[in-house]
């Protein structure tokens, strides 16, 4: 059974109940790909030696970091437009992003492997030359999950995204077990994507009416400038996707550049145990985001759900601090359980680490607030400002100071608290 329509069907135009379908399903999605990829990710730390897994960590940072470059947050903008526009015109804007992508991340490919090779403290050349495949099929991939998003094709993006997590999964499982190494890993992850891109691309192309042979895309002087005004419309998008990155890896970078490779590879252990449960706040933010906007356009019920915002807001720090001083007793046993003895130096960095993600659960609600008012200029502010504070004491602390891993997970803490200020301070003007 296909998971799209025909073409001789419309457009999907959902009502109150199709809505509460589809945010279920894709609430549900969401859990399916955070729960296998926290899985995934605690099998890699646990077989790989962390000088191995400072590696891999290495790698993986700098292509999240050229994957939002790429992408130059045309994702983001496609499903927005692709929402407004008729059939022929979004499948037209969907084409087009497409080609761009590919050429940004082509440009960055080259870019990356030429950064490694002259800067050894980002990570090294092979490694980004098999990374860097990657950007191809994860920019079709987004690209065309946001257009069927948008265009109403919602089950067809969470299924497709389904079989993508399960396929990366798969092949994780066998890498390890092969040779627990970070190459093979990583070319594990490129074919994921390649086969998730391959089945997605076919499945939107079914969703778009065809071009005549006069419209498709060429490469011109015209198109030139088409290209341009499509990167400055979704130019807002990059920065906060940007600044978004820069939060969560730019420490993993100070300490390769001021510690070693085998603390990388520790540090990025005690992150990957705290990204499980930073999900939860990430996947309320999800399900909430929709339909507080949609709530928001009856006036009469404005500032009912400023106050139901408030009291999200109290409960989700509150399980923050929960979670954070359950960190205090619980950290080692999980590390030796979860991780291994030969990780046993994360138990202090991630005890403190727990009260940063406390952080990220009190900013939810408030990020969830500026979205619903279309203020993303303030949250890749706020976002920028709390990069370059915690850039230049994390810098301070783990050099000259010699705080090491413990200083820079401080740094982390005092960072994302003050960045959740921030939120809450943009959020109250």
């Amino acid at each position: 059974m296909s998971l799209l329509p025909t073409k001789a069907q419309k457009q999907i135009r959902p009502g109150s109940g199709r809505l509460r379908f589809d945010f279920g399903l894709l609430l549900a999605g969401q859990a399916l790909n955070q729960g296998l990829t926290a899985l995934a990710g605690l099998l890699v730390v646990r077989f790989l030696v962390p000088l191995e897994y400072s590696r891999y960590t290495l790698a993986v940072a700098g292509l999240n970091l050229g994957a939002i470059i790429a992408d130059a947050g045309l994702s983001a903008y496609i499903g927005r437009e692709a929402a407004r526009l008729d059939e022929v015109q979004a499948g037209q804007l969907w084409r087009k992003a497409l080609f761009l992508r590919v050429a940004l991340s082509l440009l960055v490919w080259l870019t990356t492997v030429l950064l490694t090779w002259v800067f050894p403290v980002l990570g090294e050349p092979g490694l980004a030359l098999i990374t860097g495949l990657a950007l191809f099929p994860a920019g079709i991939a987004a690209l065309t999950t946001a257009f069927l998003n948008a265009r109403g094709f919602i089950p067809a993006g969470v299924g497709l995204n389904a079989l993508n997590t399960l396929a990366n999964f798969s092949l994780t499982i066998l890498a390890l077990f092969w040779l627990p190494e970070a190459a093979p890993l990583l070319a594990a992850n490129v074919l994921a994507m390649s086969f998730a891109a391959g089945i997605l691309g076919r499945k939107a192309r079914r969703a778009v009416t065809p071009l005549a042979d006069t419209d498709r895309v060429k490469v011109s002087l015209a198109t030139s400038f088409q290209y341009l005004a499509l990167l400055r419309a979704s130019s807002g998008f990059m920065l906060i996707g940007l600044a978004s990155v820069l939060f969560q890896y730019a420490d993993i970078y100070l300490v390769s550049a001021l510690l070693n490779r085998a603390e990388v590879g520790r540090y990025g252990a005690a992150l990957r145990l705290l990204a499980i449960v930073t999900a939860i706040p990430t996947v309320w933010g999800i399900a909430a985001l929709p339909r507080y906007v949609r709530r928001w356009q009856n006036q009469a019920g404005r500032n009912h759900l400023i106050q139901e915002l408030k009291t999200w807001g109290w409960l989700l720090t509150g399980a923050g601090l929960a979670i954070a001083l359950a960190g205090l007793f619980l950290t080692e046993p999980l590390v030796k359980l979860l991780l291994g003895p030969k990780y046993e130096n994360v138990t202090g960095p991630l005890s403190l680490l727990w009260w940063s993600g406390a952080a990220i659960f009190a900013s939810a609600a408030p990020v969830t607030y500026l979205t619903m008012l279309n203020q993303q200029h303030r949250i890749a502010l706020a976002l920028f400002l709390a990069d370059g504070f915690g850039l230049g004491l994390a810098a301070l602390v783990a050099g000259p100071l010699g705080g090491g891993l413990i200083g820079v997970a401080l740094v982390r803490v005092a960072t994302a608290w003050l960045l959740c200020g921030l939120y809450l301070y943009f959020a109250r003007r």
